[in-house]
């Protein structure tokens, strides 16, 4: 008996001690350990002698942003030891200055476990450029508004400009998600060579048009952009000493390859409600505007029809405006759908809408089409004005043409076409060509058969008037739909005309914007990987899309010439018609 306790005992221990020998362990490890505001730092955590149900998390701080990068799995033997792991990678940034302790946390079949912790540093990006052994004065970003301060939908230009003297490799621009806002591009990117303090600087220079739909204080946050340097070795390139420029190195000199992140500033713009209107109008139009009209004919006949076009230009958005209603006694009036274009002027969108209206007059005489105005706010002179049009006579005279009549004149023109009784006469073959055949006793039954037949029918072409109806006229009430419905179609149209690679990347974030109910333009990496995942989208399709914009990207601001447009726009059609069936 005391040897079968001993047996049992030294079992327990021995199956314990294995139980413990292999717990599952989690290794966290940063690199680099100390990185600018918004530099990337990449997490690795490691987990060896088990698994866990789920991916780790990162515990300690809420002041990192934190973007799942993928796992790996190894498998190695070492003095005949075997050893497996799994390896989950985490790139990590932060907007805030400071230590951070941070750990990972993982659950596997015995419950959580806790890694070892490590200590995050987050500096300055020019204190940690300079221990990268970069210039701050070579490498930098400058953002300026054309006003810091302004109205409800009065435009305000956002440029920005990226400065290096350094040779870049990769480049990856994150701009900022201007809430609030609507976007639009101001022209192109342009790229340009800049001489500041003896030094010859490469320059990007992107422009934004930004129109506030709110009031409030907005703060911008910082543009950033993600590159590779490579800090070449000059002491055997005779031209790189002469003209101590870096534009003259010998590509073929060893380097040092340098991640980087450079930041802006933060811009801050205040929006305020626009001053009382003396005159008790108001309007949504601020900006700089211009009135035209023209009639395609001012002598006509009764039933004849004429066409008002009306043009307003200006730097104001006039996307959402709409022309007020023309009312006038006997002139019956339909507007045709506008049409909004865009120019560049300077650093500045115009825009310019066009209205039709078609008049017809229904009756003889003289019939004087008032002038149009509509209020708007001029920001050139800081008060409020009236776009005026002209006063337009119309000459009517009798004419051939006939009006369409008006419901109520249909109803009160209908006519009660009596009924007729008939008798089939025998095999007399004589009313049915005279149509006599078509009229035979109706009983009462007859009667209730015709009249049950004829409710139904009623109700069917109701039901299927009410379809067609919401089915057409939906779009026009509710804008969102009408966006998701379209958003492939638009897309696929736009990329069979465009020939330029910035457009094909424009055309896909608008694509994604309009599928998901935001500002396409203005859509960040991150904020499209944030959106996918809340809808939970194939991480596979998440990947490539992202992997096309940067390569997009790279293209623009890497110095990438060789990119195949043909190929990427063939790219860019196909995860559009993935992400259509999933969204």
């Amino acid at each position: 008996m005391k040897a079968l306790k001993i047996f049992i005992l030294f079992h327990i221990f021995f199956f314990a001690s294995l139980e413990f020998s292999f717990a599952t362990n989690l290794e966290l490890s940063a690199n680099p350990e100390t990185a600018g505001i918004y530099e990337r730092v990449l997490l690795t955590v490691k987990v060896t002698d088990g698994d866990l149900k789920t991916s780790p998390g990162i515990k300690g701080t809420d002041a990192i942003n934190i973007e799942n990068s993928g796992k790996s799995s190894s498998f190695s033997m070492i003095n005949g030891k075997s050893e497996s792991s799994v390896t989950y990678s985490f790139v990590v940034t932060s907007t805030k200055k400071g230590s951070y302790s941070i750990y990972a946390e993982g659950e596997d079949d015995n419950g959580k476990i806790q890694s070892n912790k490590i200590t995050l540093n987050i500096t300055d990006v020019q204190q940690n450029q300079k221990k990268s052994g970069l210039d701050n004065d070579k490498l930098f970003i400058k953002t300026e508004l054309s006003a810091a301060k302004g109205f409800l939908q009065q435009q305000i230009n956002y440029k920005l400009k990226f400065y290096t003297a350094y040779d870049i490799q990769e480049t990856k621009l994150t701009l900022p998600s201007f809430e609030g806002f609507w976007v639009e591009n101001v022209g192109k990117e342009k790229q340009y060579t800049e001489m500041i303090n003896g030094h010859r600087f490469i320059v990007f220079e992107i422009n934004k048009a930004l129109f506030p739909q709110k009031e409030g204080h907005f703060e911008l946050e910082p543009a950033r952009i993600y590159c590779k340097i490579i800090q070449r070795k000059q002491q055997r390139d005779p031209f790189g000493q002469f003209f101590n420029d870096p534009f003259f190195m010998n590509p073929f000199s060893q380097g040092n390859l340098i991640s980087q992140t450079v930041v802006s500033k933060t811009n801050i713009i205040d929006v305020v409600r626009l001053p009382e209107n003396p005159k008790g109008t108001s309007s949504e139009l601020v900006g700089n505007y211009f009135l035209s009209e023209s009639l395609s004919s001012k002598d006509l006949k009764v039933g004849d029809s004429t066409t008002l076009t009306i043009q307003i230009s200006g730097d104001g958005n006039l996307n959402l405006f709409e022309l007020p209603e023309i009312n006038i006694e006997s002139l019956k009036s339909y507007k045709d759908k506008p049409v909004v274009t865009q120019s560049i002027q300077g650093d500045k969108v115009v825009y310019s809408k066009e209205f039709k209206v078609a008049l017809i007059p229904e009756k003889e005489g003289v019939i004087t089409i008032p002038k149009i105005e509509i209020p708007y706010y001029n920001t050139f002179e800081n008060k409020w004005a009236v776009l005026s049009g002209k006063e337009f006579i119309l000459t009517v005279t009798k004419g051939t043409k006939s009006i369409a009549p008006s419901k109520e004149e249909i109803v009160a023109e209908k006519k009660v076409i009596p009924t007729k009784k008939a008798t089939v006469l025998g095999k007399d073959i004589l009313p049915i060509f005279s149509g006599d055949a078509l009229y035979t006793d109706v009983g009462v039954n007859d009667n209730l058969n015709t009249f049950l037949y004829v409710f139904v029918g009623i109700f069917f072409l109701f039901g299927c008037s009410l379809l067609y109806y919401y089915s057409s006229y939906r779009p026009s009430f509710d804008t969102d739909h009408m966006r998701r419905t379209k958003a492939a179609s638009n897309a696929s149209r736009k990329l069979k005309t465009t020939n330029d690679i910035h457009e094909t990347s424009l055309i896909l974030k608008e694509f994604i914007g309009d599928k998901t109910n935001r500002q396409g333009v203005s859509l960040t990496s991150e904020e499209i990987k944030a959106l996918f995942d809340s809808r939970e989208i194939n991480p596979s399709v998440t990947e490539t899309v992202l992997k096309l914009l940067e390569e997009i990207e790279a293209s623009l601001y890497g110095g990438v010439n060789d990119i195949n447009l043909k190929e990427i726009k063939s790219k860019v059609q196909e995860i559009i018609r993935e992400i259509d069936l999933l969204l």
